[in-house]
């Protein structure tokens, strides 16, 4: 996972500033863990898995309601 952890991050729509801030994890080590320099602990892999987890959920329920809208026949682009 870990490997994938940039693709990841972007996929969610974070940055690294950002994911650093769900995960509680310094922006440095984000990047060194990106560029597989140094590879997360048990607690911050656990952590950046939560991070990305919660925003791909939000991704996902933000796509089911365009769906909706667009099923509906809705205009509403919000």
């Amino acid at each position: 996972m870990m490997s994938d952890l940039k693709s990841l991050r972007t996929m969610a729509g974070l940055t690294q500033y950002e994911l650093a801030q769900e995960s509680g994890i310094a922006k440095w080590k984000i990047s060194l863990i990106e560029a597989l320099q140094v590879g997360p602990t048990p607690a911050e892999e656990n952590a950046l898995r939560e991070a990305l987890a919660k925003n791909l959920k939000q991704i996902a329920a933000k796509a089911a309601r365009l769906g909706h809208h667009l099923s509906d026949g809705s205009t509403d682009n919000s």
